[in-house]
């Protein structure tokens, strides 16, 4: 994964969420021989209508959702195969206006995930803090993200990671 003098030049901000292929592969490890589950988002769906009973399945079976944010070309090639070797999946939270640039999916890359490993979820366009928008701006932000990734994946994207957390009653 992302680390070291390859992301010196990024914000403590960004590289602070990263961690190594070695620790990424620790954790699902982890969470693997625990008996937890990667809830999908038919998973995620139900939890928040039924409370969270639904986090854990009709066997019993705790729930955990994977996220990777943003769409780093890194997270997907280095998570990707330790998520598919344990049989595990994720959501993927894109930002669209980052996508081809520098150290990000291009539109080709998030259009050839594969759907048993990656459900792609929207990251809004631009990643700004969305309660520091104003209404017409926060729809823009959101609408022009969804249709731009359902023209890529060719499902509903009905997903969203708020870019920051940055919610009030209008988000």
């Amino acid at each position: 994964g992302p680390g070291g003098e390859q992301y010196a030049d990024l914000s403590p901000s960004a590289t602070s969420y990263f961690v190594s292929r070695e620790a990424f592969d620790c954790h699902v490890s982890r969470m693997v021989a625990s008996g937890a589950r990667c809830m999908d988002v038919a998973d995620l769906h139900r939890f928040y209508q039924a409370g969270q009973s639904a986090a854990r399945n009709a066997r019993g079976e705790r729930g955990v959702i994977l996220t990777f944010d943003d769409g780093w070309r890194d997270g997907v090639e280095t998570g990707g195969p330790i998520l598919r070797r344990h049989g595990r999946r994720a959501i993927l939270f894109v930002t669209t206006d980052f996508m081809g640039k520098p150290r990000f999916l291009s539109r080709a890359d998030v259009g050839r995930l594969d759907p048993a490993v990656f459900h792609v979820g929207s990251h809004a366009r631009t990643h700004r803090m969305l309660s520091q928008l104003d209404e017409i701006e926060i729809r823009a932000e959101l609408s022009e993200s969804k249709r731009i990734l359902e023209d890529l994946v060719g499902y509903a994207v009905e997903t969203l990671s708020i870019p920051s957390g940055a919610v009030d009653e209008r988000v």
